[in-house]
């Protein structure tokens, strides 16, 4: 299921870091999900040193207080940070301020409203080629027309 929902999707072949909640003789509680994405991410960086990241998410939870940490202490490891808004204008206060902490620091990040905004920004940032921002566009129109016929999507993501 997982390898559909990626193809649909379009994403990429990569490692997965799920959590592990299982309980040890050393541990009874585990760690928050900040605290694990913020240990994933560090180690990523540490494996692959050379490496410059694109971090992506929303603002939902902790996703730019995440990001802002690891952008704040190495700026010159990341790329840029994309944060779709999911949130209320009181969120998006808080969220404009790390944004702002963040390019200061010196790497760039992105708000955005849309996938269209956000592929935008990543072909300003030379991360994507421009005929790519209108593939994003179609998609999403596609999906807009997938979604009043609910059984297509499903079909699609079980590989039915």
């Amino acid at each position: 299921m997982f390898q559909n929902f990626f193809e649909v999707h379009n994403i990429p072949a990569g490692p997965i870091f799920l959590k592990d909640y299982g309980f040890t003789e050393e541990k009874f509680m585990w760690t928050s999900h900040s605290q694990h994405k913020l240990d994933r991410l560090r180690e990523l960086l540490t494996t692959y040193p050379g490496l410059k990241f694109v971090f992506v998410g929303d603002s939902g939870q902790k996703d730019p207080e995440i990001y802002h940490e690891i952008a704040t202490e190495q700026p010159e490891r990341v790329r840029a940070v994309f944060i779709r808004d999911v949130t209320e204008p009181a969120r998006d206060a808080e969220v404009h301020t790390l944004a702002r902490e963040v390019e200061e620091a010196g790497a760039p990040m992105v708000l955005a409203e849309t996938s269209a905004e956000a592929a935008e920004r990543a072909a300003e940032l030379d991360l994507i080629r421009e005929e790519h921002v209108e593939e994003v566009r179609r998609d999403r129109r596609r999906e807009q027309r997938e979604s009043e016929e609910p059984s297509g999507f499903w079909q699609r993501v079980l590989g039915a």
